[in-house]
């Protein structure tokens, strides 16, 4: 992410505040933004010769409208747009972490299983959008990003709108060459069927790390994805993967899976180790699960501490984000707070000290290419909640020496949650926030700023983060919701 140009960019859009230039896409510049309720959104804003076409702003308005229908999990939501006057934008939810293709560009290929475990919950993606009568129109790599609960599918019809205006003018054909159906590039026929062939082109160049019909002149690519095969050439996958791939960019749009059956016949007789995949947690895992794969190591992010302070203190006794700071564990194996009477100068209390009744820790995977990827597990089980589920996550950038911590509670109404970070071989709860009331509305912070006395992430090896519930009004007693971590290096 680039910052923000004096004098070329603006510093609000409406109600939000601009952080920095995500990149330049199809349509304009896209901004990673903070809304007034402290979530991260992408901001798109339209390019001029858009704004300008009125039948093109007309049709784009349609498909703006068509992309909010899509409420699925394994997708970025429209949270907002504005189009009736200039300028013209929208505001998607921020899904931080690489694409496919950068990943790839950054560390090969990925092994058979978890090119399945993609095809599944890409599919599943598909099927779901599907079922609401809307198709994506551009399934690339590009458009798929690694994130912290799992890959998610972005630009949802709205490239295909702002391509419309710069092929119009060409003559060329719609979609990106190579992962456009043929029935698209001939007829501009477009139908769940093109969505499932940009899959299967997709999930080819998961296999190869290549182009799934080669390089070149667009023109050329494109007439060897009508007429030509996909290379799958010198990939280790199995063949019911390769036949399974082959299907989805059959030629004939009737000869292809659907996307549900495509998820099923990924999640067959091989999907055993489907838990490799890149980014960790489904949305319905247990605790344990959807918080086992959580870091990801070559993700991005601006700092924005300030978020983390907004939506706590919601009643008298939650503080903001910097209160205790405990690190030892009790020799009596009782959880308990107590407070020591040394208040700062600025009329903070005094500092909290927490100690633990057990030391979990979380380890990276032993496989080099599942902990490349962020994969790890904690040594102990997570409690979870009595009724909904919880969700929690790290992104950590390699060399870096933060890390961002997000949280969530679905289903269960607002909880009263602690966050501990525990660097390599430390006891006890570890660095932690002040309590927070957690909802369903996701609680950014950021380590070490957000925690009070925490060290910078400086220190090579497996880092714990650990969700902690106050079981009792007067704090006497905490439990150990969900445990995830992060490999600094």
């Amino acid at each position: 992410m680039d910052l923000l140009r004096p004098g070329q960019d603006p510093s609000r859009i409406a109600d939000y505040q601009l952080l920095g230039r995500l990149g330049a896409g199809g349509m304009g510049q896209v901004y990673l933004a903070r809304s007034t309720r402290s979530e991260l959104v992408a901001i798109k804003v339209i390019r001029d010769e858009i704004a300008s076409h009125p039948q093109a702003l007309s049709r784009f308005r349609r498909e703006v409208a068509t992309v909010a229908r899509v409420r699925y999990d394994r997708t970025a939501r429209l949270i907002e747009a504005s189009l009736d006057a200039p300028p013209y934008w929208l505001a998607t939810e921020y899904i931080p972490g690489p694409t496919l293709r950068q990943e790839i560009v950054a560390g090969g290929p990925f092994p058979a299983a978890q090119v399945r475990a993609l095809g599944a919950e890409l599919a599943h993606a598909l099927a779901g959008v599907h079922a609401q009568g809307i198709t994506h129109r551009d399934v690339k790599p590009q458009n798929v990003v690694l994130g912290q609960e799992g890959p998610r599918l972005i630009d949802f019809g709205i490239a295909r709108s702002a391509d419309d205006i710069r092929l119009t003018a060409t003559g060329a054909a719609h979609g990106t060459p190579g992962f456009t159906a043929p029935e698209v590039l001939l007829r501009d026929e477009t139908s769940p069927a093109a969505d499932v062939f940009g899959l299967g082109a997709t999930m080819a160049y998961a296999l190869t790390g290549r182009p799934p019909f080669g390089g070149g002149a667009p023109e050329a690519v494109s007439y060897r994805a009508v007429y030509e095969d996909v290379d799958l050439e010198g990939t280790d996958a199995d063949p019911a993967l390769i036949a399974l791939v082959q299907a989805c960019v059959t030629k004939d749009p009737a000869g292809r899976p659907t996307a549900a059956d495509l998820a099923m016949r990924c999640e067959g007789a091989h999907a055993t180790v489907a838990q490799t995949l890149v980014a960790g947690a489904r949305r319905r895992r247990s605790p344990r699960t959807r918080t086992a794969v959580a870091a990801l190591l070559s993700v991005v992010l601006v700092a924005v501490s300030a978020i983390a302070a907004r939506g706590w203190g919601q009643s008298g006794d939650e503080t903001d984000a910097r209160s205790p700071v405990p690190v030892e564990a009790s020799s009596t194996g009782e959880s308990s707070w107590s407070r020591e009477e040394n208040g700062s100068l600025d009329g903070d209390p005094g500092e909290r000290r927490a100690y633990a009744p057990e030391d979990v820790r979380w380890k990276s995977a032993a496989d080099a290419q599942e902990a490349r990827l962020g994969v790890g597990a904690c040594d102990r089980p997570s409690q979870g909640l009595s009724q909904g589920s919880i969700s929690t996550s790290v992104v950590y950038r390699s060399g870096s020496r933060k890390a961002d911590v997000r949280l969530s509670v679905d289903g269960a109404g607002p909880q009263r949650l602690v966050v501990g970070v525990k660097p390599p071989e430390a006891r006890g709860f570890g660095y932690t926030t002040a309590p927070a009331r957690v909802t369903s509305q996701t609680t950014a912070l950021v380590y070490p700023s957000d925690f009070t006395g925490g060290p910078a992430v400086t220190l090579a090896g497996d880092w714990t983060v650990v969700v902690y519930s106050a079981t009792s009004d007067d704090r006497s007693t905490w439990s150990r919701l969900s445990c995830t971590g992060f490999r600094a290096r």
